[in-house]
């Protein structure tokens, strides 16, 4: 059996796939198995991807057009190996990614997912700018972020395995693009997530990127799933806040950036992030410092906006 599953999702990625594939063929490390779901392609993504010999690849088509998220599941559910590691059709993963986040995970047992470094590549996979230089490591920080924002990219994450199917932790349709978040959501609420500080993914940055179509196209739609999934992955803390107290943080802690535009309204956050600390001691949460340290900035991030906006109305 493969240590490694790499799942990536195929839908009209004709001119990405070939790269994306050899991406992972030319890994460091070795053992693992490529599962690639064609979703029902209509150009020559499959034809593509059909020119290669090698073993590793197992290629399933799908009989009509899924969506992504059913495509990744039925990769999930096809897979041999102990780890997963997900990319998209459009991306390219860098060398030692497997062979690092692997061995990340190999010595820490207490994690069971892993990111790393992001650089945004454009269509002709040229580097343009670290998509973040800095990654988090903390899994109670994380935990804490993740309550209101995701901060990882999918197409770069290790998991183990056991993990998902043990919880029975799968991507969900009609997300408007989030189901990588509400995914991420409910894999922190039971296992640790980490990162690598080494450079592991190029994420292309395209003019048919799928994500910027789908927030293009369903903006309003997109913000209410946000604050949906905002909602839930504080009822599965525990925390219980009222309608008002919700619809506060949805604004100043938005996928956007804070939408506030009075000081009424960032005495109400500092109000609401409080209540939530409170709670958080009463449930005796292990990560209590961790969402100090995370609400203090996301208190000064609105700060700057509003003392921006003053400054501007000058």
């Amino acid at each position: 059996m493969p240590e490694i599953s790499v799942i990536i999702p195929l839908y009209n990625a004709e001119k990405y796939i070939r790269a994306a594939v050899e991406s992972i063929l030319n890994q460091t490390f070795s053992d693992f198995e490529l599962i690639i779901i064609d979703d029902y392609s209509s150009d020559n993504s499959l034809k593509i991807v059909e020119t290669y010999d090698d073993p590793r690849i197992c290629i399933i088509r799908n009989s009509y057009n899924m969506g992504v998220s059913a495509a990744r599941n039925i990769g999930i559910a096809n897979s041999k190996g102990s780890y997963l590691a997900l990319m998209d059709n459009d991306d390219i993963s860098y060398p030692l990614r497997l062979e690092k986040q692997i061995d990340f995970l190999k010595a820490n047992r207490d994690i069971d997912a892993v990111g790393g470094i992001i650089q945004n590549i454009d269509s002709d996979s040229q580097p343009t700018t670290l998509f973040s230089a800095i990654t988090l490591n903390n899994p109670k920080y994380i935990k804490a972020v993740l309550l209101f924002i995701n901060v990882f990219t999918n197409g770069a994450m290790m998991y183990r395995k056991k993990v998902l199917t043990t919880n029975n932790i799968l991507f969900r349709d009609d997300c408007y693009g989030l189901e990588d978040f509400l995914f991420l959501v409910e894999f922190s609420k039971v296992g640790n997530i980490s990162s690598v500080d080494e450079l592991v993914l190029g994420y292309r940055r395209h003019e048919n990127n799928a994500e910027k179509k789908i927030f293009i196209e369903n903006r309003d739609l997109r913000e209410k799933q946000f604050a949906k999934i905002q909602q839930l992955s504080l009822d599965k803390s525990g925390f219980k806040l009222s309608d008002r107290q919700l619809e506060i943080l949805n604004k100043g802690l938005a996928e956007q950036g804070p939408m506030f535009e009075t000081i009424e309204e960032f005495t109400l956050l500092y109000e609401t992030l409080t209540e939530l600390l409170i709670q958080a001691q009463t449930l005796s949460h292990d990560n209590f410092n961790e969402l100090k340290i995370y609400f203090s900035k996301c208190l000064i991030k609105v700060l700057h906006k509003l003392c921006v906006l003053s400054w501007l109305k000058i």
